[in-house]
């Protein structure tokens, strides 16, 4: 048998296989959602570690994770500019 046909059978599997994979690849990132962001604001909170007391205080919560903790005004700001740039 020629090298000609074998070899143009070598290029259709390796470009069938390339395209296999960049489709399953788009399909996994579409399946991933972005995690819900909670914003937790307190008039007061302790830190049990330190026995600090910060006031007004926020928590922010991305998915199932504390993400920040701080002043009310410096999270609330980021969090204002991270919404304003998501695409909902």
């Amino acid at each position: 048998m020629p090298r000609g046909p074998q070899n143009r059978m070598r290029k259709c599997a390796a470009l069938l296989l390339l395209l296999l994979v960049a489709q399953v690849s788009t399909l996994q990132l579409r399946g991933q959602s972005a995690a819900p962001v909670t914003l937790v604001k307190a008039a007061r909170l302790l830190d049990p570690r330190t026995g600090n007391v910060l006031a007004p205080a926020a928590v922010l919560i991305e998915g199932d994770k504390i993400k920040q903790v701080g002043s009310s005004s410096q999270i609330t700001a980021l969090t204002w500019a991270a919404r304003s740039c998501s695409p909902d």
